[in-house]
């Protein structure tokens, strides 16, 4: 999913930088349409720790470690997340984004019933969410 840029060609970026591959292709995308050359770059797999604080959710780096370091850099250039996954929206405690299943059965009138079973007792592991449609 990361590239790194062996040549900036008429872009922004610099050579050597590593940016997630679907920016560089949009990128290059504009600027063929402006008649200038494009970027060219190296796919790399990248090992899990740096995989995992790549990520655009600062929220979601921070959840994996380095969280000090992630969080003040965050609030020192105003970032913002804008909770576009499931794992920030566990984190703060907001719903979580619906598949489109269930977007689809919500447009089309479809009831839905989402529902949260939680155990009094067995711990962590008997607590199950639980979806059905609604007849």
């Amino acid at each position: 999913r990361f590239a790194q840029v062996v040549d900036a060609g008429e872009s922004d970026s610099l050579a050597g930088e590593f940016r997630d591959i679907l920016d560089i292709e949009a990128e290059n995308r504009d600027l063929q349409e402006q008649g200038k050359r494009v970027m060219k770059y190296e796919n790399i797999l990248l090992g899990l720790t740096n995989a995992a604080l790549r990520t655009e959710s600062f929220l979601s780096a921070a959840s994996f470690e380095q969280q000090v370091r992630i969080l003040t850099d965050a609030a020192l250039i105003g970032k913002v997340d804008y909770l576009r996954g499931l794992k920030e929206n566990v984190i703060i405690g907001r719903p979580v984004p619906i598949t489109t299943i269930f977007q689809n059965k919500l447009k089309t009138g479809d009831d839905v019933e989402i529902r949260l079973d939680i155990a009094t007792e067995g711990g962590p592991e008997f607590n199950d969410i639980i979806t059905e449609e609604v007849a």
